[in-house]
């Protein structure tokens, strides 16, 4: 563990993601450091985040604990969809042994955040393949949750994935979601840059924005028992 008045969040994030680090050090309170360690991804495919998960994360969070987090997060929002409830749970235990720090995964992130809202139906957007935004809905789904519209931006390159910006979110999101009916809208994604989007989302839609990257800072945030702060 850190000591003293500085405290270190470690991220394990995936070595083509740009915007995760973006968003923590803009969101990141006075005495609160963030570095990460790196876990090779160069396609956003399912078969990827899985290896990332299973091959690459123990390393990356071995390399972590020599920093002493006072806390970790995985920062693959697919990965931890894809492993299952209890595959995910078996990785985070592994991690946290590994990085001697707590662990937050950014999957069990969100469904924190999205619960928060206490709501039914849910939207969702993710710049990922027809086959990784279904597992991710599905997995939505399987937390309780009714899917009304769930789209991808089809993007399997997981660098272009950062290049995204507001306007292009903005908008594919209205053209995917213009006759849906929910109550939250999920956007998923750790190499999405949302920290600007997202109150542009919020006022779009007129409903909670729920973001990978967002509710991954907010639950790191509550392990170093910092209180979380209006965007």
């Amino acid at each position: 563990m850190g000591t003293g008045e500085e405290r270190i969040v470690g991220l394990l994030t995936p070595s083509s993601n740009v915007s995760v680090e973006r968003d923590f050090h803009s969101w990141a309170p006075e005495g609160v450091f963030v570095h990460a360690a790196r876990m090779l991804m160069r396609e956003a495919t399912v078969e990827n985040a899985l290896a990332l998960a299973t091959e690459y994360a123990p390393r990356a969070a071995d390399e972590l604990s020599t920093l002493e987090p006072d806390v970790v997060v995985f920062c693959c929002t697919g990965a931890g969809a894809s492993l299952g409830p209890d595959g995910e749970r078996e990785l985070i235990d592994r991690l946290a042994g590994l990085a001697q720090a707590p662990v937050v995964s950014t999957n069990r992130a969100v469904i924190a955040a999205m619960r928060a809202h206490q709501v039914e139906s849910v939207a969702i957007i993710t710049p990922y393949t027809d086959d990784q935004t279904s597992i991710l809905a599905a997995a939505r789904e399987a937390e309780g949750w009714r899917v009304a519209a769930a789209a991808g931006m089809g993007i399997g390159i997981n660098r272009e994935i950062a290049r995204v910006g507001v306007e292009e979110l903005v908008e594919f999101s209205e053209a995917a979601l213009r006759d849906a009916e929910f109550e939250l809208l999920f956007v998923s994604c750790t190499n999405l840059s949302t920290a600007a989007a997202l109150p542009v989302l919020e006022q779009r839609f007129g409903v909670p924005v729920v973001t990978s990257n967002r509710a991954s800072f907010d639950a790191a945030m509550a392990v170093l028992g910092e209180p979380a702060e209006a965007i």
